[in-house]
């Protein structure tokens, strides 16, 4: 492979994503970005989470997890609570507000996911997330 191939391909990876982001973050008008959005929907699909948790597992920063759950919890989207077990530690969890929130934000990733993606097969939406996953993966195991 060329130099000017894998810069190519990061090149395209990154446009691709800021772009699909963009038609996101334009339509669904309530002053979150994605980060925020995936965090909510992590913790709605896997239940309350400590902060250092969330972290290593989205591959954020605890600094960068801290300034997102602030905004967060400061606009009623999650809580924060002291686990029964240890009350030194932290879990977060989403509200009612924060469950009605995602549900929004999902609909219209579903109708952005259908006008970006709409252009592609199954088949090749199927090969896409596969070679994405594989690739994710191997730079995991080469880190």
């Amino acid at each position: 492979m060329t130099e000017t191939n894998f810069f190519q391909l990061i090149h395209n990876a990154d446009l691709l994503s800021y772009k699909t982001m963009s038609l996101f973050v334009k339509q669904f008008d309530k002053q979150l970005n994605i980060s925020q959005v995936i965090l909510l929907a992590h913790i709605h699909h896997n239940g309350a989470m400590q902060p250092s948790v969330l972290a290593q597992t989205l591959g954020y920063t605890y600094g960068a997890i801290t300034s997102m759950t602030n905004k967060l919890v400061t606009s009623g989207y999650l809580t924060r609570t002291a686990a029964e077990q240890d009350r030194r530690t932290i879990l977060l969890n989403i509200t009612d507000s924060g469950e009605q929130l995602l549900n929004e934000a999902e609909a219209l990733g579903k109708e952005i996911r259908n006008q970006v993606y709409g252009v592609l097969s199954e088949e090749e939406i199927t090969q896409m997330i596969h070679i994405q996953n594989k690739l994710l993966n191997h730079v995991d195991n080469m880190e």
